[in-house]
């Protein structure tokens, strides 16, 4: 898969992280009062408990590379269908 979306980690700013935080508020890992564009602690561990609970890795990081926005769009697929009528 190929992807413009960069490696995202604690400190980062900017939309990427927004998006990111979408995603998560929408699948459930992060509140919606954590939607500022920051990757702080608590997008942070959103982060890992998405890769535990969905990606089931067993000492997941709180880094969003590569294989971590692949396993998000999968899930996005997956989830969208699971929430459809």
């Amino acid at each position: 898969m190929e992807t413009n979306l960069p490696t995202l980690q604690l400190g980062r700013t900017g939309e990427a992280v927004r998006f990111l935080q979408q995603l998560l508020i929408a699948f459930g890992f992060l509140g919606n009062n954590s939607f500022n564009a920051e990757f702080q602690s608590t997008t942070e561990q959103a982060v890992k408990q998405f890769k535990k609970e969905i990606l089931k890795q067993s000492n997941p990081n709180g880094i969003v590379d590569r294989d971590t926005w692949f396993g998000i769009v999968s899930w996005t697929g997956n989830f969208c269908s699971q929430t459809s009528p």
